[in-house]
């Protein structure tokens, strides 16, 4: 994904283990080492200039963007981390595993809050609103789950027919896109969970990632 604070850079994932941080052009900046399983997931903790790291494994690292150092270890999940989302606004992070739960970590001393459970199947995406201070899980059990970021209570949600590998969200209409494992994508209402389109299958096997991007004039 592209770093708003230096947008020549891009934070890939590589299969060893490691994140690597490359130019635009694929030119390769450094290699940050540390994790013993393939690396899953990245989220960028804008506030603190940290890219936080998900494995294989179950373990966060955090990752000063800076010195280019691994500033924390978290042991966080039994198995592999699927998502992770940072709320700047209480500088939590939340990270989503295969073990079917959802945590909420505080990054001022890196200590667990709360763990979220309902789902009865792997996590597979986190979505923030910031102007709804609401954030979205999904899993492979079909369920969409909505979660207050403030108590983190759920507020909403809705099963679908089938297993989710992927949402997205869009800010301008506050809607959400999900992909499922039969290689559709349906659009719902964030706010709702209210289903508002869906489309036939384009392809055979799963939607493994959705991203929405605005196209510029």
């Amino acid at each position: 994904f592209l770093n708003d604070t230096a947008t020549t850079e891009i934070y890939t994932e590589q299969i060893v283990g490691s994140v690597r941080c490359v130019q635009e052009t694929g030119s390769l900046i450094t290699q940050l080492l540390g994790h013993s399983e393939a690396v899953i997931s990245l989220c960028e903790v804008k506030k603190k200039n940290l890219i936080a790291s998900g494995s294989d494994k179950g373990v966060i690292k955090l990752w000063n963007m800076q010195t280019m150092i691994c500033q924390k270890t978290i042991e966080a999940h039994q198995g592999t981390i699927r998502c992770l989302i940072y709320t700047e606004e209480n500088d939590r992070l939340i990270s989503g595993g295969a073990d079917k739960i959802l945590k909420v970590w505080n990054l001022g001393d890196y200590t667990l809050i709360s763990s979220l459970a309902g789902h009865e199947e792997s996590v597979t995406g986190l979505i923030y609103s910031r102007r709804e201070k609401k954030f979205i899980s999904s899993s492979r059990d079909g369920a969409i789950r909505l979660w207050s970021a403030v108590n983190y209570e759920q507020q909403g949600f809705f099963k679908t027919g089938n297993g989710i590998t992927s949402i997205a969200y869009i800010h301008s209409t506050k809607n959400l896109i999900v992909g499922d494992d039969t290689g559709s994508a349906s659009l719902y209402k964030y706010s709702e969970l209210s289903l508002i389109h869906i489309s036939e299958p384009t392809r055979q096997a799963e939607i493994s990632y959705a991203v929405f991007c605005l196209k510029k004039k």
